[in-house]
């Protein structure tokens, strides 16, 4: 069944990037339809137009062709057909032009699905190469475009937003706390539980490969966050090199926080007393693994066998990184966790977006480690959204509200 209120979204948003000469991004809540949307501006198309698709992921393909299946029976139409449609990836797109994809003369339209991870060093010459300075009718979709966060893009220090300003700018936005302002989208629950770093077992590897030692979690992240403080301070032969220095100090402490063994052993007596269908979060694809050893992750080599039984409800509990955090689908999930996270709001709303599509009560579950740098990154991540957080001290105290 058609949702109406949803559909008008999507019209609004086609209208508002058609009265912008069929050029640029809509910014929508996961849930609320983008390759809808895409598809309605390709049917704007003349027919045998030429379609690129872009992505970050492979999985994208996959579920743009499920909902071609879904706008199909719903409208009766395949938004596709009649057209070259062809799919491409941001890692390589950015060494290519138009016309070795469409090597003939008809009119072209580039979709670009989270177009915010389009814009990097590298993966913006795409654009330089194909769409600046042209009348080249492109689509950007996404769920929020970071409009504060500086970036070195290409030499210049510059936001996501003003880049796509230059060639594809936001002509529509309708975001995550539109859609629950307006209830678009199914009632959700955050909790967030506070977890602490382990101070009583020595379980980190620490010293070097001659003096190794172990040390406690409490211990590691004391060196490593003094380690990344003092790199901000040290006298530097050049830009450069202090860049890296304390690129690689941030890094350090954050994989620690991305792996830390207590917060794995917590979040698998979560996901153990959670009965419905649970998806776990984090940047980490050997944790991910330990706690679920189906996760959505290309170091698992059945991971498209793994994505269906998860799909079908054949398994319940899930896992992954980047893989489902875009445009992925899952029937009947209950609850996200979040075990680890980038501080950037659009992180945030992607992967709440995943549990926004069923109309029963749903769960987010953040994970934010008591005295360390988790606690900066979700306040970050979490910056103007307006919902009741429900805290919780421990697992137990979270099973007890649930």
């Amino acid at each position: 069944m058609v949702d109406l209120r949803k559909e008008k979204i999507q019209i609004e948003a086609v209208n508002s990037w058609i009265k912008n000469n069929k050029i640029g991004t809509v910014e929508v809540a996961t849930g609320h339809g983008k390759t809808f949307i895409a598809f309605r501006c390709i049917l704007t198309m003349p027919k045998k137009s030429n379609v690129l698709f872009l992505a970050e992921t492979q999985v994208r393909e996959k579920t743009i062709r499920e909902d071609v299946t879904q706008y199909k029976k719903f409208y009766g139409k395949d938004p596709l057909a009649g057209h070259n449609v062809k799919f491409g990836l941001y890692q390589s797109a950015h060494k290519y032009k138009l016309e070795d994809w469409f090597p003939n003369k008809n009119p072209i339209i580039v979709v670009m699905d989270e177009i915010h991870d389009s814009i990097s060093e590298v993966y913006l010459n795409f654009a330089k190469n194909n769409l600046f300075g042209t009348n080249i009718a492109r689509l950007g979709l996404s769920a929020t475009i970071d409009r504060k966060s500086k970036y070195l893009i290409q030499g210049v220090e510059t936001t996501k937003f003003k880049v796509l300003e230059q060639f594809c700018p936001v002509v529509y936005t309708y975001g995550l706390q539109d859609s629950l302002d307006n209830k678009t989208t199914r009632d959700l629950r955050f909790f967030i539980v506070t977890h602490q770093l382990d101070n009583s077992g020595k379980n980190i590897k620490g010293g070097s490969k001659a003096v190794p030692f172990m040390q406690s979690e409490q211990a590691a992240y004391s060196y490593l966050d003094k380690e990344f403080k003092q790199s901000m301070f040290r006298k530097y032969k050049s830009e450069t090199e202090k860049t890296f220095a304390i690129r690689g100090a941030a890094s350090r402490r954050a994989r620690l926080l991305y792996s830390l063994p207590s917060k794995i052993r917590e979040c698998r007596k979560l996901v153990s007393h959670l009965q419905d269908k649970t998806l776990v979060f984090g940047l980490d694809s050997k944790t991910l693994l330990s706690i679920c050893s189906t996760a959505i992750v290309e170091e698992n080599d059945n991971w498209e066998k793994d994505l269906k039984d998860f799909e079908s409800g054949k398994t319940l509990l899930g896992a992954s990184n980047k893989m489902l955090k875009q445009g992925a689908n899952i029937p009947g999930l209950k609850t996200v966790v979040l075990l680890a996270y980038y501080s950037k709001p659009k992180d945030f709303v992607q992967i709440v977006g995943r549990n926004t599509r069923s109309k029963d009560l749903g769960n987010v579950i953040i994970f934010v480690t008591d005295g360390t740098q988790e606690q900066s990154w979700f306040k970050s991540m979490t910056e103007g959204m307006n919902v009741p957080f429900i805290y919780c001290s421990s697992v137990e105290h979270l099973l007890k509200q649930l």
